[in-house]
């Protein structure tokens, strides 16, 4: 049996940590905010509580029209479980809908959702009080919801082992066609092909020592095959490509622990490249960070930004020239003590060219911006801030946003937008 060192364990907490802290604090929803006290297999304590922030009021610009070009968009956001659709068209930006929940009889909130390539369906990640939960199906022009995990487990074929609707499920992708899509389990190596409108599915385990979920995985976009961030059999941790027609798995990128944490790899829209967050260090003698990009062929990585990238998540312009992601501006802390309240984070979107020619940061509020979503001009980008609010910027006009939601009322952690296309 292969050995964990201490410190290929203690790298991975680290990182575990940061997706676990998060996914704990959106689920805290009281009317009188309490305390939750997360603790990790190395005996880590995070006290995770909504904090009131010390940051100013953002100072909103007036939302110009958006014209008649392809910068006009829809937003969808979810605030606190509630989702709502915003536009920005010629009148500017404004509300579209009325906030709608989940059907009362699930134990669940909707938290992150990803859109069908044609527009008409969004497949959310969801969130319970205690446990994680299945990936919720909405086709927009109705309405109706599906939960997908049942839906796959009442077309299992006889023998098959139902899949548990408590894992911390995350959407993966969509394929070009709208019809298939992928999901794993946040904490497991695999990853489930489903079928849209059958609901058959396929099941896919890799070797990837419990690495699962978007900051682990990552479908191409044409749908031949899917990254992930795995272990081969000596320990060492791989960036590998496993093709969905022949199965066959091809280590892209061989990284010693003690040489980085690999997280959040994304496949630039032709396929040709992958940007991909590399973390080194320990909490208690530093963590430093990088964004890197490898080419999917042969190749050198080569680094495009530093900083503090705990948050960062590399996100492609759909033109391919472009990487947007949120950079902090305070030095990362991830040591977690008994009965001590991490402070707020500050923190704005930048981007940087594919070719790392130049780096640009496009919003300059006091607080924290981040999860950058693009538009379909590679010019607009959506974004969440530290009380989640939801604004629009242009890398034409770097310092300008406009809201397009105001505060969450609840808990502004589980806050997220996304642009149909």
């Amino acid at each position: 049996m292969r050995k964990i060192t201490p410190q290929l364990t203690r790298m991975r907490a680290v990182v575990f940590l940061i997706l676990l802290a998060a996914a704990a604090a959106a689920c805290v929803r009281q009317a009188q905010p309490q305390a939750v006290t997360i603790i990790s297999g190395e005996g880590d304590t995070a006290i995770l509580a909504p904090i009131a922030q010390p940051f100013p009021a953002v100072a909103w610009a007036q939302t110009p029209p958006c014209g008649s070009g392809p910068q006009c968009a829809r937003l969808m956001i979810t605030q606190a479980g509630r989702l709502s659709q915003a536009s920005w068209s010629e009148q500017g930006l404004r509300a579209e809908s009325a906030p709608v929940e989940l059907p009362k009889e699930t134990r669940w909130v909707i938290d992150t959702g990803t859109p069908s390539p044609d527009g008409k369906w969004v497949a959310f990640t969801t969130l319970g009080y205690e446990t994680g939960g299945p990936v919720m199906l909405q086709e927009l022009e109705t309405g109706n919801w599906t939960n997908l995990i049942e839906a796959v487990n009442d077309k299992l074929a006889d023998g098959q082992s139902p899949l548990s609707t408590e894992f911390w499920w995350d959407m993966i992708g969509w394929f070009p066609d709208s019809q298939q899509l992928m999901n794993g389990p946040g904490d497991l190596s695999m990853v489930v092909v489903v079928n849209r409108q059958t609901f058959a599915s396929q099941i896919i385990p890799f070797p990837g020592g419990g690495k699962g979920g978007r900051m682990f995985v990552n479908l191409a976009p044409d749908g031949s095959h899917f990254l992930f961030i795995g272990e081969d059999l000596e320990g060492r941790q791989t960036l590998s490509a496993y093709d969905l027609a022949s199965g066959s798995i091809t280590a892209l990128r061989e990284v010693p622990y003690e040489q980085g944490v690999l997280s959040n790899p994304r496949l630039s829209p032709d396929g040709e490249k992958i940007a991909y967050i590399v973390q080194k260090g320990q909490p208690e003698s530093g963590l430093t960070f990088s964004l890197d990009l490898l080419p999917a062929g042969k190749g050198e990585p080569k680094t495009l930004a530093k900083g503090n990238l705990v948050m960062a998540v590399p996100a492609w312009s759909p033109d391919g020239q472009s990487i947007a992601f949120t950079r902090n501006d305070t030095e990362p802390n991830l040591r977690f003590a008994t009965d001590t309240v991490p402070q707020p984070m500050r923190g704005n979107v930048w981007i940087v060219a594919a070719d790392g020619s130049k780096e640009t940061q496009v919003t300059f509020i006091d607080g924290l911006a981040r999860s950058p979503t693009w538009a379909g001009d590679s010019k607009t980008l959506a974004f969440v801030t530290h009380d989640g609010q939801v604004g629009l910027t242009s890398i034409e006009q770097p310092g300008q946003v406009w809201q397009a939601a105001g505060p969450s009322a609840d808990f502004p952690a589980l806050t997220s937008v996304f642009i149909l296309p």
